[in-house]
């Protein structure tokens, strides 16, 4: 997995940007030619989630990079710590976006990011996404990019609208697949060429092959050394289809036998998952492992 393009793109310009005084870059504590980029998301229920860890290996990698990087949280989050992330944390405490505090908290969100001068900012979630792009305009930053990874099946149209107005204070969004970047620009009225698709990486070293936790795993869970075995890693919720998964074990299970199907995660539809693998006759052939932060 590589840097975003777009970060490095920006690496020869915007750190070396004339508004920034010699008084400042001789007081500045980063490495010479390093970008000060900054994460701006709404607040983080778990650390182990797929796009919780795409940013931490976005920070992870930008570090290496040599790039400055901090994380900014609109709300709640407060058991995260910088050991955790690998970089500061600004809690913002911005309640509802439009009560008075929430107005007030945002603005004083768009003054430190101005007082530290990142050089980019990107946004991540729903809120951030909605808000992100204006207040970083107003701090100047002078490149904004904004984060799509799903196919705004929650959007409705008053949002839609709303955040259609916000994309003109992007410098550019960035999907995570075709299929979003098509459902982003329908919806959001954004044109397609304004959208880089750049999709999610993988540490492969973590998902070496290793012989004898394979064993151990499957032993845990009496899954038969033979047997093919199909993994699914997901939350429980209506939206990420795991219903399709468990109707498609009852029809692999019609035409070849001892095919296992393991799913790996928790959510409001686990209850409902069980049963449906019972009533479709292939419950010894589902396991539910439950969470787990190390899949």
């Amino acid at each position: 997995m590589s840097v975003p393009q777009q970060f490095t793109a920006l690496s020869n310009t915007a750190v070396n940007s004339p508004d920034i005084s010699t008084s400042e870059e001789a007081s500045d504590p980063r490495p010479a030619g390093s970008l000060r980029i900054l994460f701006l998301i709404d607040e983080l229920e778990v650390l182990h989630g797929g796009s919780e860890q795409q940013i931490i290996q976005l920070i992870q990698l930008l570090k290496k990079s040599g790039e400055h990087v901090e994380l900014a949280i609109l709300r709640g989050t407060e058991w995260l710590t910088e050991a955790e992330t690998g970089c500061p944390i600004n809690f913002c405490g911005v309640g509802a976006l439009g009560t008075p505090s929430g107005v007030w908290a945002l603005w004083k969100l768009a003054r430190w990011i101005r007082e530290n001068r990142f050089n980019a900012v990107q946004t991540m979630f729903v809120d951030a996404n909605l808000v992100g792009p204006l207040l970083a305009k107003l701090a100047g930053v002078p490149l904004v990019l904004g984060s799509r990874r799903n196919l705004n099946y929650w959007m409705n149209p008053r949002t839609a609208v709303l955040q259609s107005f916000s994309n003109r204070f992007a410098t550019r969004l960035v999907a995570n697949s075709q299929s979003v970047r098509r459902a982003v620009s329908k919806l959001e009225r954004t044109s397609e060429d304004k959208i880089d698709v750049l999709y999610n990486g993988i540490e492969c070293d973590e998902f070496l092959a290793r012989p004898e936790l394979r064993a151990k795993i499957r032993n845990e869970f009496g899954i038969p050394d033979g047997v093919f075995l199909v993994g699914c890693i997901s939350t429980f919720r209506p939206v990420k289809g795991v219903d399709v998964l468990v109707r498609a074990a009852a029809i692999v299970n019609q035409r070849r036998s001892q095919v296992h199907f393991m799913f790996v995660g928790d959510g409001p539809t686990l209850p409902e998952m069980r049963q449906l693998s019972a009533e479709l006759g292939v419950g010894n052939y589902c396991v539910f492992a439950g969470a787990h932060r190390h899949v």
